[in-house]
């Protein structure tokens, strides 16, 4: 519990470096690829893995991120248009909603793809754990970001 927290600290401190400084497109792959690497080390660490699932464990994980990725770049490019054009037809918002089912999908999907690939290496107990680091770093991300705006707003 001590090493969560004290990497949970580490991490809050290079995030809120992270994004107070400027916005170029350069710092953000940069932010981004620092808490995709956190994020790995993070859930390798909560997961137990052992030496020898270590190599085959990032290897998979990191390809697992990537389409990740992907299928969000989709949901956000179709979140912007809305949030660039507020005068939306219901033609416009249909294809929204679509892309929004779509995304959903596609990481259900890839979600079974992957845990059949991690069940080949890591236990059940690690396969659960990892969902749950998942959702315990997905929720401090969310925390730090929304403290993040309300001090903006200040």
């Amino acid at each position: 519990m001590k090493r969560i927290c004290l990497l949970l600290l580490v991490f809050a401190a290079g995030l809120n470096f992270a994004l107070a400084g400027p916005k170029s497109g350069k710092d953000r792959d940069e932010m981004r690829r620092e808490i995709r690497e956190f994020k790995m080390k993070f859930v390798a660490q909560e997961i137990e893995l052992r030496d020898d699932q270590r190599e085959k464990f990032t290897e998979v994980y990191g390809r697992m991120m990537t389409e990740e990725e992907a299928i969000w770049k989709e949901i956000w490019k179709a979140q912007r248009k809305l949030k660039e054009d507020k005068n939306l037809t219901d033609a416009e918002y249909e294809q929204l909603n679509a892309v929004l089912i779509e995304g959903k999908a596609k990481g259900a999907s890839l979600e079974k793809k992957y845990d059949t690939l991690f069940a080949q290496f890591l236990t059940p107990k690690q396969r659960y754990k990892m969902k749950d680091a998942e959702m315990q770093f997905r929720r401090k991300m969310e925390q730090m970001c929304s403290e993040k705006k309300g001090k903006r707003h200040k």
